[in-house]
């Protein structure tokens, strides 16, 4: 269970990083993730 969700973990903030970088700075404007609560890895930068 925990390594499932350390992999999920992973790969959402990989996902997170590929959309940061496809949406320049704005990817919530096709992502609609509350990123913006500090709940994705790196969103407190």
């Amino acid at each position: 269970m925990k390594k499932f969700a350390v992999v999920g973990a992973v790969i959402l903030a990989a996902f997170l990083s590929l959309a940061w970088i496809k949406g320049g700075a704005q990817p919530m404007q096709w992502m609609e993730q509350p990123v913006d609560r500090g709940t994705a890895p790196g969103a407190d930068e």
